[in-house]
């Protein structure tokens, strides 16, 4: 039996084929990684200047902000549905701010032992 990579999820690769909207993902894959580099970035600059939550609520916003201009583009192109809009507006927002949250509680929990 030949080894099939296409059924293996490994973050970049998905069977487009098993959800309808997965094709759509390929276009946006590129700036999503950007968006990650994006938050990273603003984090450490905004983190080092204001603190912590500063660092996480902008890093957020600019992650969104990426990702709603290139997503709305492709939207308007006639290249991605609507759908996306949200996914990639204040649902990335939502997402990195609990990331956020998460990463403080982790960090807490092992300051203090």
């Amino acid at each position: 039996m030949a080894f099939d990579f296409s059924t293996q999820s490994s973050g970049f690769i998905t069977r487009f084929d098993l959800w309808p909207l997965n094709r759509f993902l390929a276009y946006l894959l590129p700036f999503v990684w950007m968006g990650n580099f994006l938050l990273i970035f603003v984090f450490k600059k905004i983190n080092n200047l204001f603190g912590f939550w500063p660092g996480i609520l902008s890093s957020a916003v600019a992650k969104q902000v990426f990702l709603f201009t290139f997503t709305f583009a492709f939207f308007k192109m006639e290249i991605l549905p609507k759908l996306f809009l949200t996914t990639m507006g204040i649902n990335q927002f939502l997402t990195a701010s609990l990331g956020g949250f998460l990463a403080w509680l982790i960090f807490k929990k092992f300051k203090n032992e």
